[in-house]
């Protein structure tokens, strides 16, 4: 509809369901069609503006921070508006945005189990659960269950796969976790966190071909992910090709001055070649900035100084 300031419908068209067939409109059809749309905005407007900031789907020249999913999300949950999907709904993003905070896990936690208790039929609920059970190890076994029961409730989902793959994964089950990421990337190719996982359980299965193909992918759909190229520059210090690694290291930097992990990884391969003097300096200077840079090394490996 193309309306004047005024609100007065100057054109109105309706496409087909392919988007490329057009259909005039009469003008006061579309005036009608208007009005009764601004008419739901005039009721509406702030639940959906609400729903847009609790989800995170206002972006570009509106980002949303945590605090204000957690403060829109909280409004949803309070107004009394909400059916039990919406309200699990919020409880689940609200908790997804306390879970950024390592200091808040315990209200995700608190948030997830509501969002299941209100509405036990969503999948996506309890595929959050799960992976913020599988960060507390004497919660394993509900974590399992938890992404278990998302996949029963909708097995087309790619999150109740890939976390169940992040607790194998955690527990050194790397065949298991495989099977799982394999599910998750077939449903979702173009999802980063199955991609990378899987490459990290290739990785320490030491089969550095599979990994390295996993981790280029992960480069392929997220290429300012520093974290991308620092696992694949791994995957290369194993299979011994030091160039590539400190390339892909060097990127690592270039993305994120602040990877400390990164940096960690030029001075290993700078030691390699020869350059002890700068190696040491670069380590040195990865563990001050970030004093467990070395253990993105050693789980998957490689003996560090």
């Amino acid at each position: 509809i193309r309306a004047g300031r005024d609100g007065q419908v100057k054109k109105g068209i309706a496409l087909g369901g392919n988007g490329e067939s057009a259909t005039p409109i009469a003008i006061a059809d579309a005036q009608e069609d208007m009005n009764a749309e601004l008419r739901f905005w005039d009721r509406n407007a702030d639940e959906i503006v609400h729903w847009w900031t609790c989800t995170g789907e206002l972006a570009g020249a509106h980002p949303v921070t945590a605090e204000m999913k957690i403060e829109a999300c909280t409004w949803l949950i309070q107004s009394g508006k909400e059916t039990p999907r919406g309200v699990a709904m919020a409880y689940t993003n609200r908790g997804m945005a306390y879970g950024g905070d390592n200091k808040q896990k315990e209200k995700e936690m608190e948030d997830l189990n509501q969002a299941v208790k209100v509405d036990p039929t969503s999948a996506n609920a309890w595929a959050q659960l799960c992976s913020a059970q599988n960060w507390v190890s004497e919660e394993a076994q509900l974590a399992i269950q938890s992404c278990s029961k998302s996949i029963e409730l909708d097995p087309h989902s790619a999150e109740g796969w890939t976390f169940r793959g992040d607790i194998s994964l955690k527990a050194k089950d790397y065949d298991l976790a495989i099977e799982d990421y394999d599910q998750a990337i077939l449903l979702a190719p173009d999802w980063m966190w199955p991609l990378d996982n899987r490459g990290e359980a290739y990785l320490r299965e030491s089969k550095f071909d599979l990994a390295i193909a996993d981790f280029n992918s992960v480069i392929r759909v997220s290429p300012d992910y520093a974290m991308g190229f620092l696992d694949r520059g791994i995957a290369e210090i194993r299979k011994n090709d030091l160039d590539a690694a400190l390339a892909d290291f060097q990127t690592g930097i270039r993305i994120d001055p602040k990877c400390g992990s990164c940096i960690f990884g030029q001075g290993l391969v700078k030691r390699a070649k020869g350059d002890t003097a700068g190696g040491n300096a670069d380590i040195a200077r990865a563990k001050a900035m970030a004093p467990k840079a070395a253990d993105d090394f050693v789980v998957d490996g490689i003996a560090v100084p």
